[in-house]
């Protein structure tokens, strides 16, 4: 095949395949979520136990306070703030740091440590800030904010679909099977982890298999309660591409992950 030739050839694919992707006509929904979760990226959000939108309060995700973990986290910022106090610019004792960390006994070892830190941390540095006698949070809410807490995977998709006015759900409900349905602004939700992303982009590629570029919250390493990143360090991407190898089973690098593609419609 001449050069001249070949180049046709492969730029006559590459049309083909983007006429393809093309043709996929999205609702005014998923064109409302493919346009605000593409091309996420730095710090989440803030975390907060519910949204306001519309007229309606949405509280479809669980924050790292559920559980009763908002509470055990009060507890122990209260015990600090009793202490400080009292205690004005003095060092704090081992005794005070092991109790705290018995108050979140729900992270375990190291992330406790790390939790009882930031309580410290945030505490002394707001006190400082307002030189004065600082309220510990009593609120859920007022306690994410203190400890400045940032959205897990599943408040990234739902407030993001609730804005694009469509439907938030739960993993396994409006699953859909059939490749040729799938369209960007779709769900790819991970049951098994869990974790929960938007597809933003949709690949037919030559083989006539389909990758997606997915937005995600909360993908990494360094956290327990729930796995992935440090509540404080979140951050949001849009780079992780999956292929979709059917049967409910999507591929990325060398492992498999049980995945559902969810309709918000």
């Amino acid at each position: 095949m001449r050069f001249s030739t070949y180049i046709r050839t492969i730029v006559s694919i590459a049309i083909v395949f983007q006429a393809s992707a093309q043709a996929q006509s999205l609702t005014p929904v998923q064109q409302a979520i493919v346009r605000a979760a593409r091309n996420v990226s730095g710090a989440s959000p803030a975390s907060q136990t519910s949204l306001y939108w519309n007229g309606r309060t949405w509280s479809t995700w669980q924050t790292d306070t559920a559980g009763g973990d908002g509470q055990r986290m009060r507890d122990a910022i209260k015990r600090f703030a009793t202490w400080r106090n009292a205690n004005l610019g003095k060092p704090v004792p081992a005794s005070l740091i092991a109790a705290m960390k018995a108050d979140v006994y729900t992270y375990p070892g190291s992330y406790g440590a790390v939790l009882v830190n930031r309580i410290i941390s945030q505490y002394d540095t707001k006190q400082a800030l307002c030189r004065c006698s600082l309220v510990p949070p009593q609120t859920e809410d007022q306690t994410l904010a203190f400890l400045g807490v940032r959205a897990q995977c599943r408040e990234f998709v739902d407030t993001t679909v609730i804005k694009a006015g469509g439907t938030p759900r739960a993993y396994g409900v409006s699953v859909q099977t059939a490749a040729k349905n799938f369209r960007p602004g779709m769900g790819l939700f991970f049951p098994n982890i869990p974790h929960a992303s938007i597809i933003t982009d949709i690949y037919y590629n030559p083989n006539g298999s389909v990758t997606f570029r997915i937005a995600e919250s909360n993908w990494g390493t360094g956290w327990t309660n729930p796995s992935g990143m440090v509540p404080w360090e979140r951050t949001l991407q849009n780079v992780r591409t999956l292929d979709w190898l059917g049967n409910n089973t999507c591929r990325t690098g060398n492992s498999n992950y049980t995945c559902q593609v969810v309709s918000f419609e």
